[in-house]
């Protein structure tokens, strides 16, 4: 099954939640390209009659419209008067009031048809990229969940049990559609080649959505993949894709209206949520597969809000599971007690520990102004597809997850065709010259600096070389030949790459 096909309906019901209270500041986000449905899911699950607020002072607004602009947009700030809401919380909850009126309609619509970030400011008076939802902020759990504790220790349960655990794959992966590291916001858990491995709920917490994924025809029939968002506190939002849900899952589901469904000829993907579904550690929330021979894997993310944003160079593009949340990425590993958290640093694959930077548990953050290093966007390509960006127009210059002190390119199909979505070049680096130079060492200095290696993180055979000069700070040109790098690299057809 895609990863274009799945991750559209995850970022479908990442548009129902993005209220966020942070020292008594309100944050509200909409990611791009989502399509938002004001009804909420039908039976025990629904939203209390007390629910429409979050505690909390609400800050002053700083900017509200839908579109990457901070400046309001006046049709939608009239649709909002029409209403009689003042943020996106708010609209949901008169919209769920009474009913799909004209106005709530016409917002719907716009929304879902490339509206950008729509955010109510901070407490300091900046605007702030925003995170997806978390804790008791999402209307259906208002007032609902605790406080996060001083101490990270949430978690007291390995999601698969340490029998059956075969290794860690830090974040910041990068193979395949997976362009850049703040796309894999994640850690792998890997467990069995060769049968089903049950998964369960690393902690207390409060089940908030669930997406599913069943193909249904084609290639994709008999597959299937869920994705579960839940928060054991306030500040704290966590994702796990596995398989199949557990049974006792997929009864209270079933008594459920779905929030969205969408039926295509492979893939039917099916949205719950808002939900308030109590998780208890250690209880069995589903399982993982092998697939095509290979383990199967719990991808496993978390945001946390209380975290200082990472510094991306170019806050305008989210990615990852959990969409605006990647400015407040975290290791999951970090939240479990003590002495789990040694178990489960252990089983992490990398090598070289703390290479350029890089830590254990990875990094899907390595942007370093100035130089090539990180996360670069050909914005003249303006499709979303997986994860609300085109993953085609992507281009990452760093270092490899499963060893830091290599070397990674990783493109997308606009700069290497691949029927795999994405190439990925892996190389050692150098400190002279204008081979596989070290690419925090690659500067706007005029030269061309070329990149080559034998095969690619996927295991697809000779990538060829990447021809890359670094123009400015925020722009890039490259291009692509097969083969090793030549004696003096030129730049023929070049895709121009900005951030």
């Amino acid at each position: 099954m895609s990863h274009a096909t799945r991750g559209f309906i995850s970022i479908l019901f990442l548009a129902l939640i993005g209220l966020i209270v942070i020292g008594g500041g309100a944050y509200l986000v909409l990611h791009a390209n989502s399509s938002t449905s004001a009804s909420t899911a039908r039976g025990t699950a629904q939203m209390p009659q007390n629910a429409s607020s979050a505690s909390g002072s609400q800050a002053t607004p700083q900017a509200t419209g839908l579109g990457r602009s901070t400046q309001p947009d006046s049709h939608v700030l009239s649709l909002m008067n029409e209403i009689g809401c003042s943020d996106r919380s708010s609209c949901i909850a008169a919209c769920t009031k009474s009913g799909m009126t004209p106005a709530c309609s016409e917002l719907q619509s716009l929304m879902s048809s490339g509206a950008g970030v729509y955010t109510q400011g901070n407490p300091t008076g900046a605007p702030l990229k925003g995170v997806a939802s978390v804790g008791n902020n999402i209307p259906a759990n208002a007032g609902a969940l605790p406080a996060c504790p001083s101490s990270n220790a949430l978690f007291d349960t390995s999601p698969i049990r340490s029998a059956d655990l075969t290794g860690i794959e830090p974040m910041g992966h990068m193979n395949g559609e997976h362009i850049l590291p703040s796309q894999a916001d994640h850690v792998y858990l890997y467990a069995s080649a060769s049968a089903p491995t049950t998964v369960y709920a690393p902690g207390n917490a409060t089940l908030l959505g669930v997406s599913e994924s069943v193909g249904i025809a084609g290639a994709d029939k008999g597959s299937s993949t869920a994705k579960l968002y839940f928060s054991p506190c306030k500040s704290v939002m966590v994702a796990l894709q596995i398989s199949t849900l557990s049974p006792a899952l997929t009864q209270a589901l079933a008594a459920l209206q779905p929030e969205n469904v969408q039926a295509g000829a492979t893939v039917k993907n099916t949205a719950y949520g808002p939900l308030a579904i109590p998780l208890t550690s250690g209880e069995a929330i589903g399982t993982i597969a092998p697939y095509d021979g290979q383990p199967g894997g719990v991808d496993f993310a978390i945001a946390d809000v209380r975290t200082a944003p990472l510094q991306f160079i170019d806050q305008q593009e989210a990615t990852g599971m959990l969409a605006d949340s990647y400015l407040h990425t975290a290791c999951p590993l970090d939240y479990f007690t003590s002495t789990l958290k040694s178990t489960l640093y252990a089983q992490l694959t990398m090598q070289n520990k703390g290479a350029n930077g890089i830590p254990a548990c990875g990094s899907t953050m390595q942007d370093k102004a100035g130089t090539a290093q990180g996360d670069w966007y050909d914005k003249n390509t303006a499709t979303p597809s997986y994860q609300g960006i085109d993953e085609s127009s992507l281009l990452a210059i760093a270092h490899y997850n499963l060893d830091p002190a290599e070397g990674i390119i990783s493109v997308g199909t606009a700069l290497i065709p691949s029927s795999y979505l994405g190439t990925q070049i892996i190389f050692t680096p150098t400190h002279t010259g204008y081979v596989n130079r070290e690419p925090s060492e690659v500067a706007p200095d005029g030269h061309i600096y070329c990149f080559d290696g034998p095969a690619g993180a996927g295991g697809h055979g000779n990538e060829g070389h990447v021809d890359v000069r670094l123009d400015s700070t925020t722009q890039l040109e490259a291009d692509y030949a097969p083969g090793a790098c030549p004696a003096s690299p030129t730049l023929s057809n070049p895709i121009t790459y900005t951030r």
